[in-house]
């Protein structure tokens, strides 16, 4: 998926197909520099923006809330009507469990538009094998879907990684 391999530090253009980008936080094990959001955001083309979210752990996501601007006003926004996501710094907050904890050298927070950075194929159907041999006098079902996916716009999508 989006995790597998190592996201580089070289800019578009320049790393090889396959590669995310990421952004130092700043420091090898805590985050608290809360302008590294605001890196990260503007390091994403235009293009993918209007379709851009946050995706991270809920415990990234807890130290998130604890963060102010300059006026004492909190990034993070809640969702205060039905159907509007909550918001941080602008943007959508998707809370995902694979995604990695605070720890150093972890690409914990991502943010981007993830439906052009990676492509999943679900192929219709399901296929069905009876095999009432094995088990007797029981009936067993083996049933199999084939899905997949595949990295497609590495330019997408950039990561925030705990590291100085």
């Amino acid at each position: 998926g989006l995790l597998d391999g190592t996201p580089a530090l070289t800019a578009d253009g320049v790393r090889a197909f396959g590669e995310f980008q990421y952004i130092a936080s700043g420091l090898a094990a805590d985050w608290t520099d809360p302008n590294k959001l605001f890196d990260l955001v503007y390091e994403v083309k235009s293009g993918y923006l209007p379709n851009a979210k946050f995706c991270c752990d809920k415990t990234i996501i807890a130290k998130i809330r604890k963060f102010v601007d300059g006026q004492s006003q909190y990034l993070w926004q809640p969702g205060l009507q039905a159907g509007q996501p909550q918001s941080l710094v602008g943007y959508p907050v998707v809370e995902a469990t694979h995604m990695p904890v605070m720890a150093a050298d972890a690409h914990f927070l991502a943010f981007g538009d993830f439906a052009k950075a990676y492509f999943i194929v679900d192929r219709v159907g399901v296929s069905l094998l009876r095999d009432p041999y094995t088990a007797k006098p029981y009936t067993k079902f083996y049933t199999r879907k084939r899905v997949g996916g595949m990295k497609v716009d590495t330019e997408a999508v950039k990561f925030l990684k705990a590291e100085v």
